[in-house]
């Protein structure tokens, strides 16, 4: 039964291709290069193409807008030209030649069931161009699409294409966005994924997020901006990245906007299914729990139904999930001494022979279990091929469920705390104090979002559009706290060197003491749950004359839109503070030990959380609720609501070589803030809700051209103004005090309602060079002039509190002066050397690299001096991203590299000495796959390949190193599947 099936199937596969040619597909292709146009027809046809790309040089193809069969379409496009397009009767698959040429049968990927054409993708000549939109052909082939893409954009812009994104183990969008030009990326705390996107040197509260062009919300607690690790990369179809801005684009970006480009069940021509799944493997383990498996898995499926094809769905569902660990190694508030045992007033640094003596030593363990989870669906009806009816929803979850393990070994401030030197970086601390603290947290990050909405033709010159959509974005953090202390002590004393570049080593004087149990008191038991909730509701329409990508001659669009944004943060714990002594972590002590990777004559000591939470059941009378919880839930509050309102008008002008587009933007914002505030009074302290409201508008010029000035060469400039609003967390108005008092430290955030908007003027100069269908040389400027700059300071204060030394850190968001940005990017691509002798053809290359100059803003600092900024928080002055190819036959392999220069991370008002870089980083990743048949290939997959350590310093120089991470290595074996 089972050959005769597969007899029969092979009979009828030349008759289904047959039909396949004949049936009538919907076809939406403007006027333009064959190079890109030929390509897109196939794309709407559901059909494989090639042809040399030599062949069709200088070849214009009309537009093309109907339902028509696949050799209909293909004559209509072609027609006038001296080029012909072959369909392959078994496959379907078209083969575009001149028409003086001796016909060829279609060049196809082999699989199992079907003729084999009598030449191969390996035989064929170098120049000739493969597209397969069924099977996922590697980097060679992404790239390909991306300068397509980027060729037809109308602004400057650089573009991701689907396969491009599964082509590195990438976590989510956000891993994949940080190949192109300009991008460089934050991680989630250091220790997971690629989190936010610093665009052109602006952190992510400079840019906006979109999904088919729809304003997410956010995630975050305090941040406007969407983390792009809960987003995964099954769902896209491309990424766009838009440096330049027209007016129907929202206003709210001033680095870029990033775009998500969904799938539609009309990319294809029928039923259409792909898979990828692959297994994980983490170097760094979890310690304390059992190991469970790492990895991926994406489905993405699509079809097209109803008697004219007119319905589609498609449906995308992936899941991954990473088990490992990360060792921190932390040191921070260094202060510098004589070798006479005097102290300096500040922070001089090394070089004129003061000792720098680190007040305080932490290692921590981080076990973590991560896991994404994504579901979307989009169903379209087009009962015609001028009109699409669409409804998209979407559903994302990240989770973190954590145990974090951390001991601290820190300097007694007062008198017998005093150090004694012994060299240049050396010395003794003859008092300390330490602490072992487990904290267990489930932390659960969500987005969910739904759309509908439509786009009709009412005739070829004019298009209309509108929708409507709702989203939430939801994040919430719920942990378990034990923390155990031993008090300010001489058997608690240690030596310490300061290792520049590398962690202080700290080294107890009595070993047995330090890991003694038996000395740690039951200092704090607390529960935490603090949860962001934030609705957005969407609506806008557009109405357009003659202004699509294709048209020609003058042309108008406008449209209109509104956004209301409710936003909740509520802060609640619990503690309690046992006042015997008697209770130690001798009681709830996890004999399993942890030694760090820097430093293996330490271990940490751990907590048993289920001991610990033995000892507190078994003692209530014991834990007396601590005095401070009522004001510690309270003034983290706040609420906050934000209503945009905006329209534009744009004309536009647009010939075969030349295209002009200028508008404006009016947005007006109105927003409200409710927070308590603390008040006194002879009867004590209480709290008032309180709210201020404020409102502004904001008028957004821009003006964009581009001109070819021939076909290979392409020239843009871009003019506009563009604005980001203050973070959520910056505007409420609270005053949130985590007081350890008793731990040497007090530290205060502040909001302010009353910061503005930032502005900038936005310059931009590109000129694209396309010198063959799979290369590209490019290069553009820039110039940002931002105003009304936002920045998070912190100032530093010394008090005695109970009798102890304690630093107070004050942290404030502020407008400052104006900033400037000059930015120069360049990019190659090259997929096929061909100049390289003929065995080494196979080499392609990538790279781009991006130069920034950034002329900050001046801050007041503590002592009414003022100083220019060495940064904009979150930016780095210089990025360089090269991704070397090769293919040979079935097989495939390439390695990426990634260099980040040194990135600013924190202010410090009191001293320029304590502001905090990231250090720079250089990454490497690695990735073989074997293409079996068009249908089954299969990869193996290396990140971090040497191990690069995350690194946070500080100092003049950013010579003290005050973090380091170590996440370790990661490798993937995988595979991918496809069906139509």
């Amino acid at each position: 039964m089972a050959r005769a099936f597969l007899l029969t199937a092979c009979l009828l596969l030349p008759v289904h291709a047959l039909f396949a040619q004949a049936a009538r597909r919907t076809f939406d292709v403007p006027a333009g290069d064959a190079a890109s146009t030929l390509p897109k027809a196939a794309q709407q046809a559901g059909a494989e193409i090639v042809f040399p790309a030599n062949v069709v040089v200088g070849v214009k193809t009309p537009a093309l807008k109907g339902e028509y069969s696949v050799a209909a379409a293909f004559e209509l496009l072609l027609a006038g030209s001296d080029l012909v397009a072959i369909i392959d009767p078994a496959t379907g698959a078209v083969a575009i030649q001149r028409k003086e040429s001796k016909p060829k049968k279609a060049v196809v990927p082999e699989s199992r069931g079907a003729s084999r054409a009598p030449q191969t993708p390996d035989s064929a000549d170098a120049s000739t161009v493969v597209l397969d939109q069924y099977v996922v052909s590697g980097t060679t082939l992404s790239l390909r699409r991306a300068i397509a893409e980027k060729r037809g954009e109308e602004v400057i812009a650089d573009v991701i294409s689907a396969d491009e994104i599964g082509s590195i183990p990438d976590f989510g969008l956000g891993e994949a966005l940080e190949r192109l030009p300009g991008v460089s990326m934050i991680i989630n705390n250091g220790r997971g994924e690629s989190q936010f996107a610093t665009l052109r040197g602006l952190n992510s509260d400079y840019n906006s997020i979109y999904i088919d062009g729809m304003h997410l919300p956010s995630t975050e607690a305090s941040r406007r901006n969407v983390s792009l690790d809960i987003i995964p990369s099954s769902l896209a179809k491309g990424i766009s990245y838009y440096k330049t801005y027209t007016p129907d684009t929202g206003g709210d970006a001033i680095g870029g906007v990033v775009n998500l480009r969904t799938r539609s069940a009309f990319d294809n021509s029928g039923f259409y299914l792909s898979a990828r799944g692959n297994y994980g493997y983490y170097e760094n383990r979890r310690n304390f729990k059992r190991f469970t498996p790492s990895g991926q898995f994406e489905l993405t499926t699509s079809d097209i139904f109803g008697k004219r094809d007119q319905h589609g769905l498609v449906v995308s569902a992936s899941i991954f999930r990473r088990d490992s660990s990360t060792i921190l190694a932390s040191t921070d508030t260094f202060t510098f001494w004589d070798a006479t045992g005097a102290q300096y007033s500040t922070a001089i640094g090394n070089s004129t022979g003061a000792t720098p003596v680190p007040s305080r030593r932490s290692w921590y363990s981080y076990d973590n279990v991560r896991a994404r989870y994504g579901l979307f669906a989009k169903y379209e009806y087009r009962p015609i091929s001028t009109a699409t009816l669409h409804v998209t929803s979407g559903f994302f979850q990240h989770t973190n469920d954590e145990q974090r393990i951390f001991n601290t070994l820190i300097r007694n401030t007062g008198t017998a705390g005093k150090p004694a030197i012994t060299g240049p970086t050396t010395g003794i601390v003859n008092s300390a104090n330490a602490e072992v603290n487990r904290y267990d947290y489930f932390q659960d990050r969500r987005i969910m979002y739904g759309e509908i909405g439509f786009k009709a033709e009412p005739s070829p010159d004019r298009e209309f559009s509108a929708a409507v959509n709702y989203g939430v974005g939801n994040y919430r953090q719920d942990a378990d706290d034990d923390i155990f202390r031993a008090s300010n002590s001489a058997s608690l004393a240690y030596t310490f060197q300061t290792n520049f570049g590398a962690p202080v080593q700290f080294t107890p004087l009595n070993p047995a003491y330090y890991y003694n149990p038996a000395n740690y008191r039951h200092y704090e038991h607390a529960w935490y749950d603090y949860e962001s909730n934030e609705q957005v509701i969407s609506l806008d329409s557009h109405y357009g004359y003659n202004a699509t990508p294709d048209a020609r001659g003058w042309g108008y669009k406008g449209g209109a839109s509104y956004r209301f944004m409710d936003r909740t943060y509520d802060y609640r714990i619990t503690r309690y503070r046992p006042t015997a002594k008697t209770l130690t972590l001798a009681d709830a002590l996890d004999a399993r030990t942890i030694y760090p990777y820097s430093d293996p004559d330490t271990y940490l000591l751990n907590v048993d959380m289920d001991k610990a939470r033995k000892m507190f059941a078994a003692n209530p009378s014991l834990y007396p609720l601590y005095s401070g919880n009522l004001g510690d839930n309270l003034e983290a509050d706040y609420d906050l609501t934000e209503g945009v309102a905006s329209a534009y008008a744009m004309g536009s002008y647009r010939t075969d070589r030349f295209v002009g587009l200028a508008g404006v933007r009016w947005e007006q914002t109105r927003l409200e803030t409710g927070s308590w505030a603390t008040k006194s009074s002879d009867a004590g302290t209480y709290y008032v809700w309180e709210k201020q409201r404020s409102h502004y508008d904001s008028v957004l010029p821009s003006i964009n051209l581009s001109y070819n000035v021939t076909n290979k060469l392409r020239l843009r400039a871009a003019a506009s103004r563009s604005i980001s609003r203050p973070a959520f967390g910056d505007l409420a108005s609270r005053t949130v005090v985590n007081d350890q008092s008793s731990d040497g430290y007090i530290t205060i955030s502040k909001g302010n309602p009353d910061l503005k908007p930032r502005e900038s003027d936005n310059f931009d100069l590109s000129a694209e060079w396309y010198f063959s269908k799979d290369s590209m040389i490019s290069a553009a400027v820039c110039r940002k002039n931002v105003s009304n700059e936002i920045v998070s300071v912190t100032s530093k204060s010394a008090a005695t509190v109970d009798g102890v030394d304690v630093i107070t850190s004050t942290t404030t968001p502020r407008n400052l002066d104006d900033a400037r940005i000059d930015g120069l990017e360049l990019g190659f691509t090259d997929t096929k050397l061909d100049f390289l002798p003929r065995a080494l053809r196979g080499f392609g290359i990538g790279a781009n690299v991006t130069w920034l100059n950034i002329d900050t803003s001046t801050i007041e600092m503590d002592d009414g001096t003022r100083r220019k900024l060495p940064s904009l928080l979150e930016s780095c002055k210089y990025t360089l991203n090269i991704t070397l190819m090769y293919e040979y036959k079935r097989w495939s392999a390439q390695v990426s590299y990634k260099h980040t220069d040194p990135m600013l991370w924190a202010i410090d008002t009191s001293d320029a000495f304590e502001d905090r870089f990231y250090r720079a980083n250089d990454v490497y990743d690695a990735q073989i796959r074997y293409r079996f048949n068009r249908r089954w290939s299969f990869t193996l997959q290396a990140k971090n390949l040497t191990n690069n350590r995350p690194t946070r310093v500080l100092g003049y120089n950013q010579e003290y190193n005050r973090e380091e991470l170590d996440n370790g290595r990661s490798w993937f074996i995988g595979a991918t599947y496809s069906f139509r």
